[in-house]
């Protein structure tokens, strides 16, 4: 009898220990983004479809950003499955499409003082998105920048939205709205994106048009996955984007930057 009490005092000390043994807990880190191009990859096979973003605008030397672009990835099994670019309309523009922020005469008058003059054009000196109020500054580099006070820090408008956080923000963002000097909004603009204009339907030189040029990178994307390289991408005689020998479709003079951002969103 004695023998066997000891046996279950011990089989439940036992018991015990295990129940009360500490876990570790993982501590999570997170990773900042970048917009610099990678170093092809190859996509890391998943359990099912996975959706990856990422965020940046063109930076090939001679190009001017009139957009925020955005590409959206479905990855499954490591294959990419859907590739989806949109092209986000930003305050100021120096390529094809408009800046938002361009005011007409109206608004400036109404604005008075609160207007700063660039690129022969005319922008509101403060802006407000969302719950962030911006203020123009003369730029060098776009004629007009704007900055606000983002998680306690002065952040250009630019440089935020090209980040995950920054990027998944502006798109979700539907208008930007111009203050007068008192705070009162007297002239607003929609946040679209280039297919909501209809953009390159009227001027483009073929008729490919802008976004047949757009559909026919998705379609590589998915068609050649990512695992290309950039340095081997080039314009053939009759101005269509190969990359090595894989034949993209696309005219686009900022095609490399669709690739080169498709490859940021799956690393």
């Amino acid at each position: 009898m004695k023998k066997t009490i000891i046996t279950t005092a011990l089989i439940s000390a036992i018991v015990m220990a295990g129940c009360t043994s500490n876990v570790p807990v993982a501590n999570p880190t997170t990773e900042a983004e970048t917009t610099s191009a990678p170093e092809v990859t190859e996509t890391t096979a998943t359990s099912g479809p996975v959706e990856e973003v990422a965020y940046g605008t063109y930076s090939s030397e001679g190009e001017a950003s009139d957009s925020l672009i955005r590409v959206t990835l479905t990855v499954e099994d490591g294959k990419v499955t859907s590739a989806v670019f949109d092209d986000m309309l930003i305050p100021v523009a120096n390529g094809g499409a408009a800046g938002i922020a361009e005011l007409d005469d109206e608004t400036k008058t109404a604005l008075g003082d609160m207007v700063i003059e660039a690129n022969d054009k005319a922008y509101p000196t403060s802006m407000k998105i969302g719950d962030y109020v911006f203020t123009a500054k003369a730029d060098d580099k776009t004629g007009v920048a704007y900055t606000a006070e983002i998680d306690g820090k002065e952040t250009e408008l630019m440089t935020y939205i090209i980040t995950k956080e920054g990027g998944d923000w502006y798109c979700s963002q539907d208008k930007a709205e111009f203050l007068d000097k008192d705070g009162n909004v007297v002239g607003e603009a929609k946040i679209q994106t280039k297919k909501d204009i209809h953009h390159g339907e009227d001027f483009w030189p073929s008729d490919l048009h802008f976004n047949g040029n757009i559909e026919a990178l998705e379609k590589f994307v998915v068609e050649n996955g990512l695992d290309y390289d950039l340095s081997q991408m080039v314009q053939n005689d009759d101005h269509v984007w190969v990359v090595a020998d894989a034949v993209t479709g696309a005219t686009l003079a900022g095609a490399p930057n669709y690739l080169r951002i498709a490859q940021e969103a799956a690393k």
